[in-house]
């Protein structure tokens, strides 16, 4: 009897703190069943209450999922992992009371419970929304009722998950508790809470929530700098995979087609708008940290994001990043940076193609305020690969100093430092040569020259000339930065190989696999 009880303790244990991982409570029942036929004659229902039990622990968290959903539509079941948790339910139900369901009567259950689930779930959500709004009206300060907002906080972002939405009361809370938010208390929780927050007016989402959280950006740590960002991310990416289509095919009433078209360009706007804020943002932070490998991280994460919107969820709109941003993350020293950075550049020239092959009224549809931004892309790409590839970094032209956007006087000065170092200023930053890169190309060359039981190792950096010495022949310079991009995507930087292998036309002939 103690065992049946602890058992059942723990399967209401875990429904409550760990719903789900339920499916080994179901291995655990089974092992256990075998007791069952032996229990005193006074416990004869013990194996139908705690299959109850089970199966009511269950059954909540087949509901919470499907609670998850907006509304209850026939895409929920595209879900696998929803048709896997409930054959696994079902299953479970057949063989303790030996029932037959069919299984679209089974999941037309659910549907139903899972609606009701929703307006509660709203309902209690609403509640913690006016309770944090009355809260934030009672004190001046958020520090002195400090427990009390964060009981309202996570109680609005547990029922936000869980509902997947956010009601209209509880973002007017969020965005008041933004208003008057110090940054530091209950920081987790407003990111996560901000990235459900819908499209609204451009005015209002910054005089509310961006340019609050812009006055504490600027006098945060790193960390919280990268948070912000990454909420962001999130931020975009629920817009895009959830709200714009929610626009896009909503019906208004009295709504012509020219109000409509109004109202989805307001949209396209504020998500334009955002965008080049936020690039703005990581410009500034980048500078203001001394470009930390924690924020580097972050805008590269953000810029993989970007093109994202349109290659996966069809919002047509893809700003570019600035030029100023690029290069940084380009000329910096990290080599993780470099190759993420190319991996953008790569990904906004396939996104750039998706474009290319839309009809006339999708290409109309296309957000775009800046006519410029294939040509500045363009430029990108090509001053790119002439330094990582084609050694032309430095040579007389004035197109690197309009589109890299460096001074006369600083281009002066990296010349003549790399003339005192010995170095070729049309190598300083190639993929084979650079000191980002030097050390794996060094440890390519002692991978070659092992293999080809080279006598004499090298020992300075590697050159065309090098190679081809008659003391220790290897093979050709181009042959050997070949086989070094290869050795490059094997340690993990797909992007520059990636990149050169979609931008370099005589590498595009070449077969490759896409490591996207």
């Amino acid at each position: 009897m103690r065992l049946i009880n602890c058992f059942r303790q723990q399967i209401w244990a875990k429904a409550r703190h760990e719903p789900t991982h339920l499916g080994s409570l179901i291995g655990t029942f089974h092992r256990f069943r075998p007791y069952l036929v032996d229990m005193p004659p006074n416990c004869p229902h013990m194996e139908v209450e705690i299959s109850d039990v089970l199966w009511c622990a269950l059954s909540k968290n087949i509901r919470d999922k499907w609670a998850a959903a907006k509304g209850v539509s026939s895409l929920i079941l595209d879900d696998e992992s929803m048709r896997e948790d409930l054959r696994l339910l079902a299953d479970f139900r057949n063989h303790v009371h030996g029932k037959r369901e069919r299984d679209d009567v089974f999941l037309e259950k659910h549907k139903l419970q899972s609606v009701y689930s929703l307006q509660r779930l709203l309902e209690i959500q609403e509640s913690a929304g006016r309770s944090l709004r009355a809260l934030l009206q009672s004190y001046d300060c958020i520090s002195l009722a400090a427990e009390k907002l964060k009981l309202c906080l996570d109680c609005l972002l547990l029922t936000t998950k869980a509902a997947q939405t956010l009601s209209d009361a509880a973002h007017q809370s969020l965005l008041a508790y933004v208003e008057m938010w110090d940054g530091s208390a209950n920081s987790e929780v407003v990111f996560e809470l901000a990235t459900y927050m819908p499209l609204f007016s451009d005015e209002v989402f910054s005089r509310r929530f961006f340019n609050p959280l812009l006055k504490l950006y600027k006098t945060s740590n790193v960390f919280w700098k990268a948070s912000l960002i990454h909420m962001y991310i999130g931020l975009l990416i629920r817009w895009g995979h959830h709200e714009w289509p929610l626009h896009l095919g909503l019906a208004v009433e009295q709504e012509s087609a020219e109000k409509k078209q109004r109202r989805l360009l307001g949209h396209l706007r504020l998500m334009y708008d955002l965008i080049l804020q936020i690039d703005k943002l990581l410009l500034v932070g980048l500078v203001m940290e001394r470009d930390s490998l924690c924020l580097q991280h972050a805008a590269l994460r953000f810029w993989e994001t970007v093109p994202s919107l349109l290659r996966e969820f069809r919002v047509p709109v893809m700003p570019l990043p600035s030029a100023p941003l690029v290069y940084r993350l380009f000329f910096s020293g990290s080599a993780m940076a470099i190759s993420r950075i190319c991996s953008v550049v790569a990904d906004y020239k396939e996104a750039y193609a998706i474009v290319d092959v839309l009809n006339a009224s999708e290409k109309e549809a296309f957000y775009n305020a800046d006519p410029t931004e294939v040509t500045q892309l363009n430029a990108y790409v090509t001053d790119m690969v002439d330094c990582i590839y084609l050694n032309k970094a430095f040579m007389n032209d004035s197109r690197f100093a309009k589109f890299f956007n460096i001074s006369s006087e600083a281009l002066d000065f990296i010349l003549s430092l790399a003339e005192r170092n010995r170095t070729d200023p049309q190598r300083l930053f190639s993929f084979a040569f650079s000191s980002t890169m030097a050390l794996h190309a060094n440890e390519y060359t002692r991978v070659c020259e092992n293999v080809l039981g080279v006598d004499k190792p090298h020992f300075r950096p590697i050159t065309p000339k090098l190679l081809m010495s008659k003391e220790n022949p290897m093979m050709s310079y181009n042959e050997w930065r070949l086989y070094l991009l290869e050795y490059l995507r094997e340690r993990g930087y797909t992007g520059i190989y990636y990149f050169l292998y979609t931008s370099v036309r005589s590498l595009t002939l070449r077969a490759f696999p896409n490591p996207s």
